[in-house]
């Protein structure tokens, strides 16, 4: 077709449903991530990485460097991200794990989008995310998603929405 422009777009996405789920979830850690040392574990808080459900997740990480931190945010904004950011920004990551609804998992992206950027001002964020420049293959890192609301089913994409209130968009 003359004057189209053709692009291509590939998102593998593994899915787990149902009571097997977290077996799932296991066994892919065990096969996949066994040589990852250092996990960022996403929640929203209220303890859920306590919950008995969740207690084989927490065995499987066990003998990795785990940094848990709270996301309490409900719709992150530039803001929000560049303040978790500088925080995580000494913890050198090889996973994450987010648990919660779609904010969770939305910060959880946008970290992995942003992983290895400097991040030295809000506005920097700003224009990586406005100019879409995000780690590309090769330095982007891997992340679980595990949902506990239902929604829009956006957990299976690779998009993120983040906030710019500063710019009411």
């Amino acid at each position: 077709m003359t004057g189209c422009l053709m692009s291509q777009f590939y998102n593998p996405v593994k899915l787990y449903l149902g009571a097997i789920s977290l077996d799932g979830l296991i066994q892919l850690l065990k096969s996949r991530y066994q040589d990852v040392k250092r996990v960022l574990l996403l929640t929203r808080g209220n303890q859920v990485e306590q919950d008995e459900h969740l207690q084989p997740l927490m065995h499987q990480l066990q003998d990795k460097d785990v940094r848990l931190r709270e996301v309490q945010l409900a719709n992150p904004d530039i803001d929000d991200l560049y303040t978790l950011k500088r925080e995580l920004d000494s913890f050198d990551f090889e996973l994450i794990v987010a648990i919660g609804g779609g904010s969770v998992l939305d910060v959880a992206k946008a970290l992995v989008a942003l992983q290895g950027q400097q991040a030295t001002t809000a506005e920097h964020i700003r224009e990586r995310i406005v100019g879409q420049h995000y780690c590309t293959e090769g330095c982007t890192i891997p992340w679980i998603g595990i949902a506990t609301t239902s929604g829009t089913g956006s957990e299976v994409t690779c998009w993120a929405t983040i906030w710019d209130k500063a710019h009411g968009v």
